[in-house]
């Protein structure tokens, strides 16, 4: 084979992998080894991506906090950390219901694929168009209420509560609602004054104290909020707890690796 000839079939195969993906070495792989397929292809089984082993479910880690608290944000930086490409982050936000959350965590779960509605913050409405979501190793699902609903909570395999000081979060908001979705400062604090507040002291505000407890509980439980006390790790500050993040972003390691999830693999993709 001439060298041109040589040039030319690589150049196939860069352009063939910027549309494609490979399946990992695995023994599960009944297409064979590094066999080039389609992503999207209808005869992937139950709509996971190729990449995905199917014998393993994938691991939900709910996050919940007041708004703009900093949820998305330490879902990135755990992403980052993880060093696997097949982490995937889906939002409350999305115009979701009760039953529509619960139906889609489960198929995501399952590895099956999963419609995504889409909400336009501009009409405060859900749109038409919805997207897909295929199977990924540890899928982070955040939203103020992810940890309200027990039918939901009970699917997550880790509970997460990011907290942060309330003006820091008022300041956040009104600057991204203004930036991010087109909407004036006299409707971002209509709307904080006459739902986002009194929702989250409604759903996620100051517990009561708990009755026959220890006076030490007792002061712990009345500074937590409803919804802190399902979550299994409270993050104060955000992204900044880059300690608290590190310790998550090991925990899920660790849970991926007994699952039996190729992080080494992964990594070097």
């Amino acid at each position: 084979m001439t060298d041109q000839r040589k040039k030319k079939d690589i150049k196939i195969k860069i352009k063939q992998l910027h549309m494609k993906t490979y399946y990992p070495e695995d023994e599960s792989n009944e297409k064979g080894d590094n066999e080039i397929v389609d992503m999207n292809e209808n005869r992937l089984p139950g709509g996971r991506g190729p990449w995905y082993n199917r014998s393993k479910t994938t691991y939900i880690v709910g996050v919940a906090g007041g708004t703009a608290s900093g949820k998305t944000s330490v879902c990135r930086e755990v992403m980052a950390r993880l060093k696997t490409p097949w982490v995937q982050i889906l939002s409350m936000d999305n115009a979701f219901d009760w039953k529509l959350i619960t139906q889609t965590i489960n198929d995501i779960k399952r590895g099956l694929a999963a419609q995504i509605p889409q909400y336009d913050f501009t009409t405060h409405s859900r749109c038409k168009e919805s997207t897909v979501m295929y199977g990924a190793d540890v899928v982070m699902f955040e939203g103020i209420l992810t940890l309200h609903n027990d039918q939901v909570v009970n699917l997550l395999d880790l509970k997460l509560f990011v907290t942060e000081d309330d003006d820091i979060r008022l300041i956040r908001r009104i600057k991204r609602d203004m930036k991010e979705r087109a909407r004036s400062l006299e409707s971002v604090l209509s709307q904080y004054q006459k739902t986002v507040k009194p929702s989250y002291e409604m759903f996620c505000g100051p517990a009561r104290k708990v009755e026959h407890e220890t006076h030490f509980r007792m002061c712990v439980f009345a500074k937590m909020t409803q919804t802190q006390r399902k979550a299994d790790i409270i993050i104060p500050r955000g992204k900044s707890n880059t300690c608290a993040i590190d310790i998550l972003s090991a925990h899920i390691r660790d849970r991926l690796i007994e699952r039996g999830v190729n992080l080494s693999f992964n990594s070097q993709k």
